[in-house]
């Protein structure tokens, strides 16, 4: 969906995912994404900084947490 443009959609779905138990750092990322094109930058920005703190690429999330940006 978000391949699609489809960001409100995408959005319901990775909530869910995030909502559980087993949400990875790149559950965590893709949502930062969502909500980034969504233009809910300062959400986004939280949502990165989770995926950051549970092991993700950290160099790229360094990038898109401080730029306030997709990379």
């Amino acid at each position: 969906m978000f391949a699609q443009g489809k960001f409100k959609e995408a959005r319901k779905v990775i909530e869910k995912v995030v909502q559980g138990s087993r949400a990875s750092s790149t559950h965590w990322e893709h949502y930062g994404d969502i909500l980034f094109q969504l233009g809910e930058v300062d959400n986004a920005v939280v949502q990165w900084q989770k995926a950051r703190e549970t092991g993700a690429d950290q160099t790229r999330l360094d990038k898109k947490i401080n730029t306030r940006r997709l990379n």
